[in-house]
């Protein structure tokens, strides 16, 4: 897989986004990070959420063979909405925690839930194959969007197979994807019937159409990064 430095014409739907991909530091990580899960759980609401999506994960692990148990875990708990809504604190967090290393490290709550899921993309995708998917947002009492190419989306961006599950979420704005890096997550999800490709923060995109507050995008096949390896800096 290769993950480039991202230039500075790249647009981001959030420009702080905390964006790390550990290309070259995995095995590291991995320690560093099972000390970091252990604070994490320290949380209540983390911890509450962390123990039922492995609970979960434990039913479907013998269909993902190439997930470790954290890996698998931290895919399960993206998808959960309770008894917490962790992936709305998890984006939350990665919108403003890249503004500086110093922010990461000292205000970014998820960072073994970030290694552990971004690890999990990396693990459970074959490379670049185009797929078609659809994201829906509503944003109708927020600041419009307004969409540059190329683009990022900045956050684990969820989106589905099925478009009419996809408008079920909105269509303020409202994409319809080509992707190459989206990972179908379906079958460690609790809404298996939304058909979830979840897309990396990273890849890169191309608008190809856009007409009022639909947009059609297309991948570059690239993905980018502002961090690599941050923690062990």
């Amino acid at each position: 897989m290769s993950v480039g430095k991202c230039q500075e014409n790249v647009f981001n739907l959030s420009p702080n986004a905390f964006d790390d991909q550990y290309i070259g530091c995995e095995k590291e990580m991995e320690t560093e990070m099972a000390r970091e899960l252990e604070k994490e759980l320290q949380n209540n609401q983390f911890k509450e959420s962390w123990k039922k999506a492995n609970d979960e994960w434990k039913l479907k692990k013998s269909a993902f063979p190439s997930l470790n148990d954290n890996y698998g875990t931290a895919v399960v708990l993206y998808t959960m909405e309770k008894p917490h809504y962790i992936y709305k604190q998890l984006n939350g967090n990665i919108s403003i925690a890249g503004k500086s290393w110093k922010d990461y490290m000292n205000n970014f709550h998820f960072k073994a839930f970030h290694f552990y899921l971004t690890r999990a993309l990396q693990v459970m995708r074959t490379g670049c194959t185009k797929s078609q998917v659809y994201r829906g947002i509503d944003l109708k009492t927020q600041t419009p969007v307004k969409v540059k190419s190329p683009m990022r989306f900045g956050q684990f961006a969820s989106s589905s197979e099925i478009k009419s599950e996809a408008e079920k979420f909105g269509k303020d704005p409202f994409f319809n994807i080509i992707t190459c890096y989206g990972v179908n997550i379906a079958g460690l999800s609790f809404f298996p019937n939304e058909r979830e490709v979840l897309i990396p923060i990273g890849e890169k995109f191309k608008m190809k159409k856009k007409d009022g507050s639909i947009y059609d995008l297309e991948s570059t096949g690239q993905l980018c990064s502002y961090f690599n390896c941050a923690y062990l800096k």
